[in-house]
């Protein structure tokens, strides 16, 4: 066989063996991807991994600058069950709570655009700030 034909074939070998591994790869990220968005819905996968992080600590100190309070959505069904904004009420109490207990700063990670669906509540919200 002369060595450009051998080459040749080489080449074309390599480029099948090349595209067989790239699909092997794509498949294997769509099935990853499958997997992971299934579980997503038998397994709170968003909290677990902030969860996993502290259950593999072994002392856990609470830090006296900054305090974080998280709301998961089975305590938001729970405050808030017939709707999906959480009334500014809860807000209020949360913030009332917190002056009392000696925060100094208080940041929520929430948008609070436009009126709430409790207009009391956004009153009492506002009285608090």
């Amino acid at each position: 066989m002369n060595p450009n034909a051998r080459a040749a074939k080489n080449t074309d070998f390599n480029a099948v063996k090349h595209r067989r591994g790239s699909i092997a790869g794509a498949a294997l990220t769509v099935s990853l991807g499958l997997l992971l968005l299934f579980l997503e819905r038998a397994l709170p996968l968003d909290t677990l991994s902030n969860d996993l992080v502290f259950a593999l600590r072994k002392h856990h100190v609470i830090p006296q600058e900054a305090i974080i309070v998280y709301l998961d959505e089975t305590s938001l069904a729970v405050l808030q069950p017939q709707g999906d904004r959480l009334s500014r009420r809860h807000h209020a109490t949360l913030l009332d709570r917190l002056q009392k207990a000696g925060a100094r700063a208080v940041v929520f990670d929430i948008l609070f655009y436009g009126p709430g669906e409790d207009a009391e509540g956004d009153l009492q919200f506002a009285k608090s700030i």
